[in-house]
């Protein structure tokens, strides 16, 4: 989610979002992750996904300070750093356990791992894809199939330009013909 549906939930919401972990959205992307919704939260652990050295420059600084105003630096996981993090909990504790520890992680191993199928990810998943709004994946799951990454041209809203931009975000998974 990004800022303004962030906010949208704070105000719908408020005090019910209070929760012990935070998956910071858009790969910690400087448009999402806004104090309000921080503070809203009030986690005391965060997790972003985001490929080591991706062109994107994910996690941005912005998103990190923010969360940052309510999590201790050591309590934010990323898997760019930490490759896998699991979170287990009894529904009471929680354990934080890294499958791979920094440096250990291929790059290529963490893309596999942020790989996004437009055939079968559910609309939340989707709308981690540039230009994907909660509308566009919802109009996304209504045309699957898709037998090609070109094939989301079907999609209103989806031309030429914005085709590139989700080709070189890179998180679609290859679609197998």
């Amino acid at each position: 989610a990004e800022a303004d549906v962030e906010r949208s939930l704070v105000e719908r919401y408020g005090g019910e979002l209070d929760s012990t972990v935070l998956k910071m959205g858009h790969h910690g992307s400087a448009t999402s992750s806004s104090g309000e919704f921080v503070k809203a939260v009030a986690p005391e652990v965060a997790v972003y996904q985001a490929g080591a050295d991706n062109r994107y420059g994910h996690p941005h600084d912005e998103a990190i300070a923010r969360v940052s105003s309510a999590v201790a630096e050591e309590q934010i996981y990323g898997t760019d750093l930490h490759g896998t993090v699991v979170i287990e909990s009894d529904g009471t504790e929680i354990d934080i356990v890294l499958e791979t520890g920094p440096g250990d992680a291929a790059p290529a191993a963490l893309a596999e791992q942020a790989c996004i199928d437009i055939n079968s990810a559910g609309p939340e998943e989707l709308t981690e894809i540039i230009h994907i709004g909660e509308a566009r994946a919802q109009e996304i799951v209504e045309l699957r199939p898709f037998d090609s990454i070109d094939d989301l041209t079907r999609v209103p809203g989806i031309g030429p330009a914005r085709l590139e931009d989700i080709r070189e975000q890179g998180l679609l998974c290859p679609i197998d013909n």
